[in-house]
């Protein structure tokens, strides 16, 4: 059975665990918090971690190993826009680039 679970991000790199085959679907602010949602499978009780990065405008991006990359999953505005913060995954390239 599928679910849409909620998980809450703070700034920088963080890892979350998510049930295999999650599929991230959102991002966006609740009250001061970042957020996620993500469709899982609530039958599945193995899990996956699954690297996330959240960075504000002007921060730097540092470079990824050569089979990595970041995905950008969404930019949510706090504080009535006066913080932007974008939020990224990072997967590994699957074949080359």
């Amino acid at each position: 059975m599928r679910a849409i679970y909620k998980y809450t991000l703070r700034p920088g790199k963080q890892s979350l665990k998510l049930p295999i085959g999650s599929k991230i679907i959102s991002v966006a602010n609740q009250r001061d918090d970042i957020c996620i949602w993500a469709e899982v499978e609530t039958l599945n009780s193995d899990t996956e971690e699954r690297d996330i990065e959240v960075f504000a405008t002007g921060d730097v991006m540092y470079e990824l190993y050569d089979d990595f990359e970041r995905v950008h999953i969404g930019t949510v505005l706090l504080f009535g826009g006066d913080l932007v913060l974008h939020v990224y995954e990072i997967v590994k390239v699957e074949g080359e680039k």
